[in-house]
């Protein structure tokens, strides 16, 4: 018997479970990835929106900005691992002159070393359809209305994957799945901001303060994510194999999607593409945030966004596999058929689950340097933030981000030039460039936040884009 028929076979199951799952989450500004995805403080206007809603206020009064589709949409992409650059996946998958390569014992260990804690793959974009804020006064306050779509799928390949695929199923070893993750989802935010200077409290420090706060209606077109994934196995000498099946699944569709589950033959559902397709799951979501300015040229800024969670109760469905397992014979076709069923878990509809949003606190500095004050030509702004996710879910992190980034407009005819570094959170280390143009009444940015993947394309390990315009007035 071959020493991976068991890993196929665990390969099969799992693959039945999560077959016809997708999607994807998170964006943000052009001007803030620019900058290495730096902007907690420095984002103003509409871009202040998901960011910190008391930035609103650092516009002028009497200040109207808005972007839709023209003439530039507001796009972000980003896609990307944490363990395969474009080099590594040429080398195991790209073969040699056409022909398959042979891999050596130690080609083997660096590629089951590239999992080492898990894998994670990721995939995230987010596009804005239309936003508006407008700043009264200081004492009136600034409003704003924001719709925006965010989707990503966020996945982990655990170690005991490629451990088993290049050494195959050894004896009386545990082979631990509990790295695993699946989780993605596709979302629409309907926003509603205001925010507002406090004037009547005299500052002996700040020169300014202001608060602000965001509602949030969402609807979720889409999810599917494992709740718990806690699956073991092992080999004995006597081919047996033992461990433990533990998992939970959940997932909800928009009706528009025409998704049939495996697990039912009854419905017949077919797609209709629409551009306000019918929620899945609604929920509430809300945006919190100060912000305080020093001097005119130094912004300090705290923020927690997306704190709240959706509903899904349409199309909602749950796969649960819950097992001892204890198989004597491998060469049984009815013993390896059962043992896929276990580890796929069976699957039916349920009234409704619940999925939290990506909540983070974001804090953030920005300093403004004039030409007077600044040796460099033209106008300098330097900032560094801070990034700390409540949870795991799609977009977000628990692991702390920090990231410093610059913009400088060294001469009128000169676009912004901007450019950042990030460290920590999903991508670990990140190097972003982006340019500016500005009129009067409208500026178009460009920007990537892995700026080394278009010096070094092969040892990158992920690719991003984002643009944007917006009209000032």
């Amino acid at each position: 018997m071959s020493k991976l028929f068991f890993y196929v076979a665990f390969l099969f199951s799992f693959y039945g479970t999560i077959f016809g799952q997708f999607g994807s989450s998170g964006s943000t500004n052009p001007v803030s990835t620019g900058m290495g995805n730096t902007g907690n403080a420095s984002s103003t206007g509409i871009y202040s929106i998901g960011i910190n809603p008391a930035n609103l206020m650092q516009s002028e009064d009497k200040h109207f900005e808005f972007n839709s589709i023209f003439p530039l949409p507001e796009i972000r992409v980003q896609a990307g691992t944490s363990f395969f650059t474009f080099k590594d996946l040429n080398y195991y998958f790209g073969g040699v002159d056409g022909n398959a390569r042979y891999l050596t014992e130690k080609d083997k260990q660096d590629f089951k070393d590239l999992f080492k804690g898990g894998g994670s793959i990721f995939f995230d974009f987010g596009y804005n359809l239309l936003t508006a804020s407008y700043k009264v006064s200081p004492e009136i306050g600034s409003f704003a209305f924001s719709i925006r779509d965010a989707g990503g799928i966020d996945m982990v390949i655990p170690e005991a994957i490629p451990d088993l695929l290049f050494t195959g199923s050894v004896l009386n070893k545990d082979y631990v799945f509990n790295q695993s993750k699946l989780q993605s989802s596709f979302m629409r935010y309907y926003s509603l901001s205001y925010a507002r200077e406090f004037k009547e409290f005299k500052q002996t420090f700040f020169d300014k303060i202001a608060a602000g706060f965001t509602v949030k209606l969402v609807h979720g077109y889409y999810y599917s994510g494992a709740d718990r994934f806690e699956t073991n196995l092992k080999l004995s000498d006597r081919a047996e194999i033992t461990g433990k099946a533990d998992m939970v699944l959940h997932s909800a569709f928009s009706d528009n999607f025409g998704v049939k589950y495996d697990f039912d033959s009854t419905k017949n559902l077919k797609g209709s593409p629409s551009l306000f397709p019918s929620p899945a799951g609604t929920g509430l979501g809300f945006d919190i945030g100060f912000s305080a300015l020093y001097k005119s040229n130094m912004l300090f800024s705290i923020a927690i966004t997306d704190i709240g969670t959706v509903k899904w109760d349409k199309n909602a469905a749950e796969y649960v596999a819950s097992a001892n397992i204890d198989f004597n014979d491998l060469t049984d076709s009815k013993q390896l058929d059962s043992l896929s069923d276990q580890l796929k878990g069976k699957g039916r509809y349920i009234s409704s689950f619940t999925s939290k949003l990506p909540t983070a606190l974001r804090l953030g500095f920005a300093y403004f340097l004039d030409e007077q004050e600044n040796p460099i030509p033209g106008r300098l702004k330097v900032n560094a933030d801070f990034n700390q996710g409540f949870n795991n879910s799609p977009g977000n992190s628990v692991i702390g981000r920090f990231s410093f980034g610059a913009e400088w407009k060294p001469m009128d005819w000169v676009p912004y030039i901007r450019t950042g570094f990030s460290f920590g959170g999903i991508n670990k280390f990140g190097w972003a460039f982006g340019l500016g143009f500005n009129t009067k009444a409208l500026q178009i940015d460009i920007a990537t936040s892995d700026m080394g993947a278009a010096f070094n394309p092969n040892t990158s390990k992920t690719v991003s884009f984002s643009c944007g315009a917006r009209w000032q007035f």
